[in-house]
């Protein structure tokens, strides 16, 4: 009976030892997915993505023709030329920047029912641009005045303009979050010297300071609904090498490179998975897929049989695992691209 006690002793406290193991090493890593790639066509190039895998881009590079990507093709939003997409929100409201005839281009948006909105009138002035919009039908972006830069959002035919902090001269919002609350951008430091440009997160009351990498710039890409931010951040001062970021509210994380010299993140879903461009070597540039699981991953080789095409960037995920970008086929043409995931 003793020796019966000892064993089962000694079995729970391996069980212990192990369970305690697993807490120190965090949770058990998990094989990124597979996926399906489905080519937008050539001469194509895509912004963004929302909720329901529609994607929004140019579906005639050079004629400058804008569109949405839904149920098999593409969708004109605009007549030829006048704009370029940068997102795409709730029942496919576009966010866009239009071209005018001094050059300026002024903050705008295209509505469900097909009317295109810009902003001059309510943001009194003709020099603005719309960064993203939102799955609750929300635009944002930022716009000029004579002291500085300032954030905006549009949402049911109002502009709300948002208020800078004392400790920034300009807030220059780059990405929102899929519900309405979280925003993130850019803004240079008062005080401080004026190459130094930090990231900054605005929680639907005031902006946050997020800083950099260690560098003197850094720059936002996306937002996800649990205010966690990514963009791209030089490393150290007067070293321009730029790695991309996470901001999970405490501290600026790099996710380092493909092997180059610099990496860029664009978007981030409610997982935390990442999405961007990293340097493999000169002059070659990949698309990665970043999680909490290890370094990142050239997204390449998470695609069956890609002979054709070379992702070049991913710029948009959705929080159902869609991914978004851009490729360059063998004969040197440009395609937009759409990943569903596989497997897991």
């Amino acid at each position: 009976m003793a020796t019966q006690r000892t064993v089962r002793t000694a079995t729970r406290l391996m069980g212990l030892v192990l369970a305690l193991g697993a807490l120190m090493a965090g949770p058990a890593a998990q094989a990124a997915p597979t996926y399906h790639l489905i080519d937008l066509g050539p001469n194509t190039s895509v912004a963004g993505i929302n909720h329901k895998g529609h994607a929004v881009g140019a579906y005639d590079r050079l004629g400058g023709k804008v569109g949405v990507w839904r149920d098999g093709g593409w969708h004109p939003s605009l007549p030829d030329g006048l704009a370029n997409a940068t997102g795409i929100g709730r029942d496919d409201v576009v966010a866009l920047n239009v071209r005018l005839i001094n050059g300026l281009e002024t903050a705008g948006a295209v509505l469900p029912d097909g009317q295109l909105v810009d902003f001059r009138a309510q943001l009194g002035t003709d020099s603005s641009r719309a960064s993203a919009a939102t799955s609750d039908g929300t635009v944002v972006g930022y716009f000029y005045e004579t002291d500085g830069a300032y954030a905006f959002t549009y949402r049911d035919g109002t502009v709300t303009k948002l208020p800078c902090t004392n400790e920034h001269v300009s807030c220059l919002a780059h990405a929102a979050s899929p519900t309405r609350g979280w925003i993130a951008g850019v803004g240079p430091r008062k005080d401080a010297d004026p190459w130094l440009l930090a990231a900054i997160l605005f929680d639907g009351t005031s902006w946050k300071d997020l800083g950099t990498l260690g560098g003197w710039v850094a720059d936002v890409s996306g937002v996800n609904r649990k205010g966690h931010v990514v963009g791209s951040s030089e490393i150290r001062p007067d070293d321009h090498r730029t790695h991309a970021f996470i901001h999970r509210g405490k501290f600026m994380k790099d996710l380092h490179t493909l092997g180059g010299r610099d990496s860029h993140a664009y978007a981030i879903n409610a997982q935390n998975v990442v999405v961007g461009s990293s340097e493999v070597h000169a002059r070659q540039d990949s698309a990665f897929y970043w999680d909490d699981s290890g370094p990142m991953i050239d997204l390449n080789t998470l695609v069956p049989h890609l002979r054709h095409l070379h992702l070049v960037n991913a710029v948009g995920i959705n929080d159902e695992g869609w991914i978004v970008g851009n490729a360059r086929g063998l004969d040197g043409s440009y395609h937009g691209y759409l990943l569903k995931p596989q497997s897991r």
